[in-house]
């Protein structure tokens, strides 16, 4: 018996036509409608933490990081994980921070955040991000280079360690690289919301509720020598990570204690 060959299904091109125009709405809505509405969601739940900040905004240990920035004693890196960025923006219009470069992945996802930090006037960011695959760099090193220059101009520095694709709370070597390009400190900071929600992504992006409780806490400086061999520099990263560990234990689990 000889085989036969399937016709294809009529509806078949026309469900792939579906999907692909589908795709593309929502890809253009997430570029063009969700960026206004996360930063006026930022803007207002930024406006009532700052506004009623003796009752709403709790910090630890920021002392240094305020009299770095307030008495412009030079810019630092700021290190953040990825699902408390939305956390950022807050805490650095407190310490008066005069503009940040943020380094973004160039992934879609990191062209919607991209989008939301370029409507702050403060922040502007630098694309490229690290793969997941061996021997693979998406511009990784490129930005690195680009957020050094900016550094020496007098800009802050900000980086989601363990961005863009994870895994969550593992800090990976870009930082520490960068703080031995520049020379600058790298300031480790978590936050946390008495309400929030949490997206369904690989890290669960906390998003806080306007009106809630933020509590925020900042660990030592760390600084990385210009000279440091490798074996130097898994020492910082592996102890900038324990820090922030340790800092985000604190904020996630501190209106539990209260």
């Amino acid at each position: 018996m000889s085989d036969t060959v399937q016709p294809e299904s009529a509806g078949a091109p026309a469900t792939k036509k579906k999907k692909k125009l589908g795709r593309r709405i929502e890809r253009w809505a997430l570029l063009h409608l969700v960026p206004p509405i996360v930063h006026r969601w930022m803007a207002w739940f930024d406006y009532t933490a700052r506004k009623d900040r003796q009752k709403l905004l709790t910090m630890f240990n920021e002392d240094r990081m305020v009299s770095q920035m307030r008495e412009r004693k030079g810019p630092v890196i700021i290190c953040l994980w990825h699902n408390r960025l939305m956390f950022g923006p807050t805490a650095y219009q407190y310490c008066w921070g005069r503009g940040a470069a943020v380094m973004v992945s160039r992934s879609f996802d990191g062209e919607v955040i991209a989008a939301v930090l370029r409507r702050f006037q403060n922040f502007f960011t630098v694309r490229g991000g690290s793969s997941s695959k061996p021997g693979q760099d998406k511009g990784g090193q490129e930005a690195l280079s680009e957020m050094a220059d900016w550094g020496r101009r007098g800009s802050d520095l900000v980086i989601t360690p363990d961005g863009p694709q994870g895994p969550a709370y593992k800090v990976k070597r870009g930082i520490i690289e960068l703080a031995r390009m520049t020379g600058l400190p790298i300031v480790p900071a978590s936050a946390n919301a008495s309400r929030c929600l949490q997206a369904k992504s690989w890290d669960r992006t906390r998003f806080p509720f306007p009106y809630a409780r933020f509590v925020y806490r900042v660990g030592d400086f760390i600084e990385v020598p210009p000279d440091a061999d490798d074996e130097l520099m898994e020492r910082k990263r592996a102890e900038l990570e324990r820090t922030m560990v340790e800092i985000t234990e604190f904020v996630d689990n501190f209106y539990a204690r209260k």
